[in-house]
């Protein structure tokens, strides 16, 4: 099984992925990151980082059979685009999971994963990884998940690009699955 990771950072999820695929599968990851994919490749979670973005993925058609996304899709510009070359790369019956912080459905869960994600998880960062960069990087996430894109547009997105059985999980209100196959 060959898995293409797109906006792969430093790998986290393609760890994962190497270890379903096994020794006899292949793992690569995309990011526009080259300190991003060093670090996946080092960490050994891929095994070949290819520089690029989800809207124009430099990687054949038909090469892969499942292709992931996890937690980056806020940072692509044009979602009809990027999921068309999503399908364009997968092979036929290919599968698509893309993860996703989605907005919470009340005020209070908001502003509780607000609490959470702007002042827990950046301050647990700085103590663990000793630094402000991390509390930085952290706080920037919080920032970025303000502008998700609502799940609506996203499945609308993925019918457009040509995919099937497109479906959407929903974990404590806030984490999307989203799944299709490739025609």
């Amino acid at each position: 099984m060959k898995v293409l990771d797109v906006g792969c950072g430093t790998g986290m999820m393609a760890r994962s992925a190497k270890a379903v695929v096994g020794p006899d599968g292949m793992v690569v990851g995309v990011d526009p990151s080259w300190a991003m994919l060093d670090q996946a490749v080092s960490q050994n979670r891929i095994d070949a980082g290819i520089i690029g973005i989800a809207e124009r993925l430099p990687v054949k058609d038909a090469e892969f059979d499942f292709l992931t996304m996890s937690f980056a899709l806020r940072h692509v510009s044009d979602l009809v685009g990027a999921f068309g070359e999503m399908a364009r790369v997968l092979r036929p019956g290919g599968e698509l999971l893309i993860l996703e912080i989605t907005k919470p459905p009340n005020r209070f869960a908001y502003h509780l994963l607000r609490f959470h994600l702007k002042f827990v998880v950046p301050t647990m960062a700085r103590l663990v990884r000793g630094g402000r960069a991390a509390r930085w990087l952290y706080k920037y996430c919080w920032e970025s998940h303000e502008q998700c894109v609502p799940p609506e547009t996203i499945l609308s997105a993925i019918k457009q690009a040509g995919f099937d059985d497109v479906r959407r999980t929903v974990t404590i209100g806030v984490f999307s699955e989203y799944r299709a196959t490739k025609r």
